[in-house]
């Protein structure tokens, strides 16, 4: 399975053209891009996108090019080899959209887990693997921890202990100006900071990604 993730920074459309996109099955999108730009890549590539929302993001009712039934923010996307739970937001530090206290999170979370990981447990069974989609990074991985605005979440790292997933996605970190790690191993979890664009490829039970 080929995935292509994009957040935060727009790519020139004629990139995606490349053949090493044709195999592409779908497209995630983290956040903090404009639908337009979305809604071309997925014309270009022709490939459905599933996507949440950032803090520079309008809510989902201003949201116009793409369908609202790929919008997955607290949703289970249940696809063919793969199962995908998404979270829009940034740390609250403004009146904008998209954005939550710690305590909000907290409560999000559990929320999620309550409802889903009963049906996680049956899911891994049939061997899915399993991606949290992300706009904000987990607290103390890839986040800054001098800036309020692009501090992590605590509770994530509850989600990463009792969901396991195999792949955590996130945007939200800039690499010109913040932290330029990207790709962390936690467990058997691989956590990306998408920062423009990742191919990621899950074969023989292996995550692999390029540019």
């Amino acid at each position: 399975m080929k995935i292509l993730a994009v957040s935060d920074k727009e790519t020139e459309l004629f990139v995606f053209k490349d053949k090493k996109f044709n195999d592409v099955e779908f497209i995630l999108s983290c956040g903090d891009l404009n639908e337009n730009f979305l809604n071309d890549l997925s014309v270009t590539l022709s490939k459905p996108i599933y996507y949440i929302l950032g803090n520079h993001d309008p809510s989902i009712k201003g949201i116009k090019l793409l369908p609202k039934s790929n919008y997955i923010h607290l949703k289970f996307l249940i696809l063919k080899k793969v199962v995908i739970l998404g979270i829009s937001g940034s740390l609250k530090y403004n009146s904008g959209e998209n954005q939550y206290s710690q305590i909000e999170m907290y409560i999000l979370t559990f929320f999620i887990i309550l409802k889903y990981i009963l049906k996680l447990i049956f899911l891994r069974r049939k061997n899915k693997k399993f991606i949290i989609l992300t706009h904000s990074p987990i607290f103390d991985i890839h986040d800054i921890k001098d800036s309020s605005t692009h501090r992590g979440f605590r509770s994530f790292k509850i989600l990463l202990k009792l969901l396991k997933p195999d792949l955590w996605i996130h945007g939200h970190i800039h690499l010109e100006t913040h932290n330029s790690e990207r790709i962390t191993k936690i467990k058997n979890t691989t956590i990306i900071n998408i920062y423009g664009y990742k191919i990621i490829e899950i074969k023989d039970g292996e995550i692999s990604t390029s540019n």
